[in-house]
């Protein structure tokens, strides 16, 4: 089944007998391409080039496509963690950000599995506080693809993605020395965003970053004293709508007299 924007909120929605299902559609007509309106006001054009959805009336599918597809590239936490009886999970997040840098956090959101049940990621977690998030590149992003499946808790997913493990330096957790960066960090603290129990919807995670671990070619020391990362050497991984995946292309960098970042950081 695929979804026909402009004209359905989804296949499903199409079946209803005679034209009544055209009501129901969770686009409005007035954002359809090439409906005529009066003249934009701000922009002085004839025809509104956008098409209104409505999410409140559109399915659960639709609007994850919708959301991943305009919020994007994102960047691809692989957060790693620990059971109390030592068994070891590794899960790939697309729904991360960095929060703040004093203190140093950083967020993601974990889904409610289809069954209702919480990832074991959240489960671990929320038992010891700890977790490392480890930086995916195309050298390392099969690994980090097999891991995304599902597997039962006892099954310790550093041996099955035949990944390194590496003790790390204040939390329980392994790293993954396939990734060229690591991010040991404890809880803060956790949010549920919706009915928890529906699928969908998601536990907010606010982590702390106690200490990050960067390969020595991937570290560079700029002129003005500060450490920083050399994401230009890096083939980092985002994911984008669906199964797509890429890695940063184009880029370019701004010089200035007064620099914004210069100037405050």
């Amino acid at each position: 089944m695929r979804a026909v924007l402009g004209r359905c909120a989804y296949a499903t929605r199409a079946r209803k007998s005679g034209a009544a299902w055209l009501k129901t559609a969770a686009f409005s007509s007035a954002g359809n391409l090439g409906t005529k309106r009066g003249p934009n006001s701000a922009s002085g054009i004839d025809a509104d080039p956008f098409q209104t959805i409505d999410f409140a009336e559109i399915d659960l599918r639709t609007r994850y496509r919708i959301l991943c597809g305009a919020i994007l590239p994102r960047p691809i936490a692989w957060i790693s963690t620990v059971d109390s009886e030592g068994v070891n999970n590794v899960a790939p997040l697309s729904f991360f950000m960095p929060v703040t840098s004093d203190p140093p956090s950083l967020a993601f959101s974990l889904t409610t599995k289809k069954d209702g049940s919480l990832k074991d990621t959240l489960q671990n977690l929320k038992s010891n506080r700890q977790f490392v998030v480890n930086h995916v590149t195309s050298e390392c992003f099969m690994a980090m693809y097999e891991t995304s499946k599902e597997f039962d808790p006892t099954v310790d997913e550093f041996g099955m993605a035949k990944l390194t493990p590496i003790a790390s330096k204040l939390v329980a957790p392994s790293r993954i020395a396939e990734a060229p960066i690591h991010m040991e960090c404890e809880l803060i603290d956790t949010m549920p965003v919706g009915n928890i129990k529906n699928y969908g919807s998601s536990t907010l995670v606010v982590g702390r970053v106690l200490v990050t671990h960067v390969q020595d070619k991937y570290l560079e020391e700029r002129s003005d004293g500060a450490k920083a990362v050399r994401t230009q050497d890096m083939e980092t991984v985002a994911r984008l709508g669906g199964l797509e995946y890429g890695t940063i292309g184009n880029r370019w960098t701004l010089e200035q007299d007064t620099n914004w970042n210069e100037k405050h950081w």
